[in-house]
């Protein structure tokens, strides 16, 4: 889904809802898109997708991904996985983002990249793995590929600080939760449209919220 014509993603795992038991099974690929950051300053906004869990349990092949949310923008996503899974509804994902070391081991995990290339590690109120719950309710089909899409907002999951030591955080745990929003791509759609505004003509950037 777009915002703003830009979308989102990161790393993940899943939890089964409590629905009836599965009547089928139906092909799930996890992806993860974004939508922008308005700080004009920001090259790149990085993450660590360390493990992604589904019912629990890892996701047969994953191997930990680093990922340029902001290359996978105005519809774009990142493949994290594809799973078999049970034909019923989910009610919640989990994203386990590794905020210390990335996929080759290097430090950190999580960041912004500002256009000088200067990294700023992306800080918590946790160390080491963050986890972010998504309470979100989704479905698998039998005999059907479904396309579960995580939309991280950045506008909404950064915060800028003038601390020089924490320039960049997450913001806190419950609205970080509400930040990422789960979607398939089957009930998505984009929006397109036209902006005049001549008191706005030497503007460089204009941001329109739907």
């Amino acid at each position: 889904m777009d915002h703003d014509g830009i979308a989102w993603i990161c790393m993940a795992s899943f939890v089964s809802g409590n629905d009836a038991g599965p009547g089928g099974k139906g092909e799930v690929d996890f992806e993860i898109t974004d939508a922008a950051s308005d700080d004009a300053n920001i090259k790149g906004v990085i993450v660590t997708v360390a493990e992604v869990r589904v019912n629990g349990q890892p996701l047969s092949g994953f191997t930990k991904q680093t990922i340029d949310l902001k290359a996978y923008q105005e519809g774009s996503t990142k493949l994290l996985g594809t799973a078999k899974m049970d034909a019923r509804t989910y009610n919640n994902i989990t994203l386990v983002l590794d905020l210390d070391s990335d996929a080759d081991r290097n430090s950190p995990g999580c960041y912004v990249l500002t256009y000088d290339d200067v990294k700023f590690k992306l800080k918590s109120t946790s160390s080491g793995k963050h986890e972010i719950a998504l309470n979100q309710t989704w479905k698998v089909v039998s005999d059907t590929k479904t396309k579960v899409v995580m939309d991280f907002d950045l506008r909404k999951s950064i915060r800028y600080s003038d601390d020089a030591s924490i320039r960049y955080s997450f913001v806190s745990n419950q609205n970080l939760n509400t930040a990422v929003r789960v979607i398939t791509r089957e009930n998505s759609g984009s929006i397109k449209g036209h902006f005049e505004d001549e008191s706005h003509v030497n503007a460089e950037k204009t941001v329109v919220y739907a």
